[in-house]
């Protein structure tokens, strides 16, 4: 598996999907059910999929840490304070406008931005 992150890291996912082909080979169902969903995975997201450490070597961010940060900050201290209880819709709104709120952008329109 080491090998698999290496390729992956590298921007090598055509070669990590060929190396879980082949550790999938001959394995009971189970197990390689998973392999094959993260096979799934990795070819559709292949086009998102880059060269981490590129990346870094750029200067951005790497890891799920500022991703986590964000959703604790903008949805949790919001959405899961007890006996709350919401609908998609109005669950989106909020976000919507405590991201605004936060980022104290009240001129780009909704409409330019994606939500879910």
């Amino acid at each position: 598996m080491f090998l698999h992150r290496f390729w992956l890291w590298h921007g090598g996912v055509d070669q990590a999907v060929q190396g879980l082909r082949t550790l999938a080979t001959g394995l009971p169902a189970e197990p390689r059910e998973i392999i094959e969903k993260a096979i799934r995975y990795l070819e559709h997201q292949r086009a998102w999929i880059g060269s981490y450490e590129h990346w870094r070597t750029l200067g951005y961010p790497v890891g799920s840490g500022m991703i986590e940060r964000a959703v604790a900050l903008v949805i949790n201290r919001r959405m899961k304070k007890r006996g709350m209880r919401w609908r998609r819709a109005n669950g989106t709104a909020v976000v919507a406008l405590r991201t605004d709120l936060l980022n104290d952008d009240w001129i780009t329109p909704q409409r330019l931005r994606a939500f879910p």
